[in-house]
């Protein structure tokens, strides 16, 4: 007798291959087994350990994943894609940053191949360099963006410093009064204003660089160092409030004593009546004399 049998090979299910794949920290991407035929089953790996059983996968680790795709007939298929993530990009960080009015900073960033420095308010581009030097005069921001390649890939991640601009005190003078060469001190008096708000400075230096000498008790002015000719000095003071000084002047006028002569010596006889003696032979300034 004669028998027979029908043998159907079946073709292997097709697989869409995925090809490997690198990306920056924090982007993900989406893998497609690629045959969406009815009866059709999907089983992927990571690593070696089960991780889905859809057609497509949305991956944001690296790792090594393996789809196993198995049509109706129990057939079935494979394959294999490593998926890298590229380490973060971490810029700086930059802690913000406080400086005096005129004054100048240099802000320095890290951790990227490349640098690109805004000014926010502007959007302008400041600096392409791992540092900038700046002088605002206002509070600004700035953002630093920062670009790793590896691999082909380039990523890019984000800072941003505040740069608070204080400003100086402003110092203002009482009128002081003219001393003669042997009058007592003279108090050295100042008013410092921080934003319009009168305040006690934390630092106040006086000085006069033509008399270093007059200044005695750190705030008083001592006339006896300007005898016998007295003159005008300009005293400095330096205040410092908040961080932050200024530097003023002002003047202080020191009057000679004047010069005084009874002229000659005078001889006269008794009961003669009046006798004129001479007047101050030089009134250097001198408003009035007395006699006695």
């Amino acid at each position: 007798s004669i028998d027979s049998v029908r043998v159907l090979a079946k073709n292997l299910p097709s697989i869409t291959p995925n090809a490997d794949y690198r990306v920056c920290y924090g982007d993900s991407t989406e893998f497609d087994a690629g045959n969406s035929n009815m009866g059709m089953q999907y089983l992927w790996y990571k690593n070696g350990s089960y991780f889905a059983n859809s057609q497509k996968i949305l991956v944001k680790d690296s790792g090594l994943y393996t789809v196993q795709m198995i049509d109706s007939f129990g057939c079935d298929a494979f394959d294999t894609v490593a998926f890298f993530v590229n380490d973060p990009v971490i810029v700086g960080p930059l802690q913000d940053v406080a400086l005096c009015k005129f004054d100048t900073i240099t802000l320095h960033a890290s951790g990227a191949q490349q640098y690109e420095w805004r000014e926010q308010s502007t959007n302008a581009i400041v600096s392409t360099v791992d540092s900038l030097t700046t002088a605002p005069t206002v509070n600004t921001t700035y953002i630093i963006k920062g670009t790793v390649t590896y691999n082909g890939v380039a990523c890019t991640n984000y800072d941003t410093v505040v740069v608070n601009v204080k400003e100086h005190p402003v110092i203002t003078f009482p009128t002081f009064p003219n001393k003669c060469v042997d009058g007592t001190l003279l108090n050295l008096l100042c008013t410092v204003k921080y934003n319009g708000i009168t305040v006690p400075p934390d630092v106040l230096n006086w000085y006069c660089p033509s008399l270093p000498s007059a200044i005695v008790n750190g705030s008083q002015f001592d006339p006896l160092t300007a005898a016998p000719a007295g003159g005008v000095f300009m005293v400095y003071v330096k205040a410092e409030y908040n961080g932050c000084s200024s530097t003023d002047s002002t003047t202080v006028k020191i009057n000679p004593l004047p010069i005084v002569s009874a002229g000659n010596d005078k001889v006269f006889c008794e009961n003669v009546g009046s006798v004129l003696l001479d007047t101050m032979a030089n009134p250097f300034n001198v408003k009035f004399g007395i006699w006695s």
